[in-house]
């Protein structure tokens, strides 16, 4: 389990991962369906959600994109956890993949995993 934060906190990092074109590994699933990308935040907005692909130019012909709802993270639960947090908290990260981890949880029960490498972005004050 990872510590919680607002959608606010989620929406920091984000800014973040898309601004500075940090790469990242993220892995979605839903209804079975697995899907697994390694790229950078290329994109956030209402219309098509986050959207990771290989690199932020356009245009863009092979990404990932998964809606956040309207407005953005409306009924999704944020979790958050790096390197630094206590063990429990510690049990979703991978450090082969990054030594951070968000968490998004949707409500249609789908996950998507964005695993962040170390020293991108600081944590989240919880609300």
């Amino acid at each position: 389990m990872s510590a919680e934060i607002s959608t606010s906190g989620a929406q920091m990092i984000f800014e973040t991962l898309h601004h500075n074109a940090v790469p990242v590994v993220v892995f979605y699933r839903r209804d079975g369906v697995k899907v697994m990308n390694h790229g950078v935040l290329a994109g956030i907005s209402d219309e098509h959600g986050l959207v990771i692909a290989p690199k932020s130019s356009e245009p863009l012909t092979d990404y990932l994109a998964v809606s956040l709802g309207i407005p953005k993270g409306a009924g999704c639960k944020f979790e958050y956890a790096d390197k630094w947090s206590e063990p429990a908290d510690r049990a979703n990260i991978d450090e082969r993949l990054g030594e951070a981890i968000l968490l998004i949880n949707f409500p249609d029960c789908g996950q998507l995993r964005l695993h962040i490498p170390s020293g991108v972005v600081s944590p989240p004050v919880s609300i």
